[in-house]
């Protein structure tokens, strides 16, 4: 997995990409020339303090790794907690669950013919 680290790439995917939205995240998503994807995660301080954050972060990056495979490849993605989701509730398969709706919605996941 491929990781956007500096600021100045978050900006550009935040404000020249197309965006969409789940129960839980939003999901940026730029289209770049290259032949694999580059992720980004997001979590703002209103989700709770460093732990909860680090946690949601680590379970978006997991979703993420284990749906990579089925991802059509080419863009720069920035996933972003919602910060009016509860946190107390919430586990690994209803982040992956909310992940994938928004590749579903985004058109990233590949048709299998």
């Amino acid at each position: 997995m491929m990781i956007l680290k500096e600021n100045s790439e978050f900006q550009y995917v935040l404000k020249h990409g197309k965006w969409y939205g789940s129960e839980l995240l939003m999901l940026y998503i730029c289209e770049k020339e290259q032949n694999f994807n580059r992720v980004g995660v997001a979590v703002g301080k209103k989700a709770g303090k460093s732990v909860i954050r680090n946690y949601l972060k680590r379970l978006i990056r997991e979703a993420y790794r284990v749906n990579e495979l089925d991802l059509v490849s080419g863009y720069d993605i920035v996933i972003v907690w919602r910060s009016s989701a509860k946190t107390n509730e919430v586990d690994f398969h209803i982040v992956e669950k909310n992940l994938l709706k928004c590749f579903k919605k985004a058109d990233l996941l590949k048709t299998e013919d």
